[in-house]
């Protein structure tokens, strides 16, 4: 079983100063999924003046400073309230929290308690756990067996995807399972009412360490989520983040299969020509009725060039990349053309003409910013929209991160599955 942390409020170890103050209590309350409160009890023979609580969310975070609320005097009493789901800031389960206290006097005496790590976990369920190597799932519901199931489906996406993009992720890997749409939804970043009564996410990567995906259906979801952790690891340096075409279409080639949703929507735009500009696509579509198109088509392109030019290109595409070169500038020094060269190879190969430089400009699809990537969920639901394009019934999932959005759809399950030839 895994320990809930904190889950009623943990002591720290106190921390004096060489000078007066003293510090008398500080202690912590996990309260997931709306937030961590702190407390610090002090005094000091002179005023404490100055209280502040530094904390960084860990992996990704960078340091924050808070001011909690405590009146000056010899005797203080300071709280701070973090909260953890909002449109500001969003602290995953088990994410580990760094904090400690800084406190200074009015005649400039100082001091810094110790650094204490509390893990943010969802304290509503008893959580399990098992791990092969770096990779380690939580469950609650179900049994052992299906979460060794979900591990060898999970060690299998990092070895494969690892070895695709030529990279690693040293670290351990977090995956936390959820046996319900209900259960994973306070788990996520809050969204609106709206949002809630009209979608339902099957898989997200939470952090560049972590992942949550539903029970139902989790191992294909799984697949893809754990390719975003390797994406990010191979192609995601200080300058940019990956065209979207790229990194989720990476993500669905890493799946056993696209999903007949995925792959139906764009057989059909192929056959219509009405397929997507790829420079339209390095951002999610806005657009609810061309999520499958976006997906499937992402998923083509990455096909194409795998099967195409190899994957030792593919790998070196991500590399170089990196290293911060523009996506254009990168396919042509790996493949000897630019974007819009391999928007006309990939038509080309499906049976359409090449682009006029008109058709090769983005769409009027609002462009969306960096996002959290969230995986296609194969399960039909039955409120799900009608795609106006092939009649698949889909519904669209949007993963809101502290800093984005991203659209993804739910398919209908059912058809023809392709597997990739290269493994």
């Amino acid at each position: 079983m895994l320990p809930l942390a904190l889950a009623a409020g943990e002591r720290q170890a106190l921390a004096q100063a060489p000078g007066t103050i003293q510090v008398t209590n500080v202690e912590v309350q996990n309260r997931f999924p709306e937030e961590i409160l702190f407390r610090l009890s002090a005094s000091s023979s002179s005023a404490i003046e100055r209280v502040v609580l530094r904390y960084k969310i860990l992996p990704d975070g960078a340091s924050a400073l808070a001011e909690p609320d405590f009146t000056a005097g010899s005797q203080v009493q300071a709280t701070y309230r973090l909260n953890t789901n909002s449109n500001n800031i969003y602290i995953h389960p088990g994410a580990p929290v760094e904090y400690f206290w800084e406190i200074e006097t009015s005649d400039g005496q100082t001091l810094t308690t110790d650094t204490t790590t509390l893990e943010y976990v969802d304290t509503r369920f008893g959580w399990q756990n098992a791990t092969e190597g770096n990779l380690t799932v939580y469950w609650y519901a179900g049994n052992e067996s299906a979460a060794l199931n979900l591990l060898g489906a999970g060690k299998a996406s990092i070895d494969e995807t690892s070895q695709l993009l030529n990279t690693q992720a040293p670290f351990p890997i977090k995956i936390w399972v959820y046996a319900s749409p209900n259960d994973m939804r306070p788990a996520q970043q809050a969204r609106s009412e709206t949002f809630e009564q009209q979608v339902v996410t099957a898989g997200q990567r939470v952090s560049s360490d972590t992942v949550l995906v539903l029970s139902n259906g989790a191992t294909e979801t799984l697949r893809h989520e754990l390719a975003h952790i390797l994406t990010k690891q191979a192609g995601e340096g200080p300058f940019a983040r990956l065209p979207a075409w790229l990194d989720e279409g990476t993500a669905m080639y890493a799946q056993n299969a696209p999903g007949s949703g995925f792959e139906g929507a764009i057989n059909v735009a192929i056959q219509r020509n009405s397929v997507l500009s790829l420079r339209s696509m390095s951002s999610p579509t806005g657009n609810p009725n061309a999520v499958n198109l976006f997906y499937g088509q992402a998923w083509s392109i990455i096909n194409y060039l795998v099967e195409t030019h190899g994957p030792d290109k593919f790998a070196e595409l991500y590399a170089v990349f990196k290293e911060g070169s523009t996506i254009d500038n990168a396919l042509e020094a790996v493949y000897g053309f630019d974007l819009g060269g391999l928007e006309d190879e990939w038509r080309t190969s499906v049976g359409l003409s090449p682009r006029t430089a008109e058709q090769q400009q983005p769409s009027g699809d609002p462009t969306q910013a960096p996002r959290q990537e969230t995986a296609p969920n194969n399960q039909p639901r039955g409120n799900a929209a009608s795609s106006e394009d092939d009649g698949t019934s889909v519904v669209a999932i949007i993963a809101i991160a502290g800093l984005g959005l991203a659209v993804v759809a739910v398919a209908a399950t059912g058809g023809v599955m392709l597997r990739r030839r290269w493994r």
